[in-house]
């Protein structure tokens, strides 16, 4: 519940304020929204795999960067572009999906694995304070 009020309120925010089209532009609000329930799912996980999966993660990034090119700002699409500045977001659907994994300032490539070795980390110190 929590990641869904975080992503209505990420998509107010590009509306109401950028006056931009929610979920293009992957923002920290986003990654935070969608990682919260995978932290989740991925705090269920033992610790080997919740290792592996982290360092896939990041061995990934480079090559996805590689592969599908890289794109440091990440396309915006106003709500009311201007009359010279036409844009189709459905054919822009698979650079909006390139940019939420890995272009931009907080894709889910690389970012992600932040959340989940904060997982890791948040486990090993309620370990051990046990002991």
């Amino acid at each position: 519940m929590r990641g869904v009020l975080l992503l209505v309120i990420a998509s107010l925010l590009d509306s109401l304020n950028f006056g931009d089209y929610p979920l293009i532009s992957f923002d920290v609000l986003y990654l935070i929204a969608f990682s919260i329930p995978l932290s989740f799912g991925f705090h269920q996980l033992k610790l080997l795999p919740q290792v592996v999966i982290v360092t896939l993660i990041i061995m990934i990034t480079p090559l996805l960067q590689k592969l599908l090119g890289y794109t440091d700002i990440p396309i915006d699409i106003p709500i009311f572009p201007e009359k010279e500045r036409s844009i189709d977001l459905i054919a822009e659907i698979p650079t909006i999906f390139k940019h939420w994994l890995i272009d931009g300032w907080f894709p889910l490539f690389p970012w992600l694995s932040f959340s989940f070795i904060g997982v890791i980390l948040a486990a090993c110190a309620k370990n051990f304070l046990v002991l």
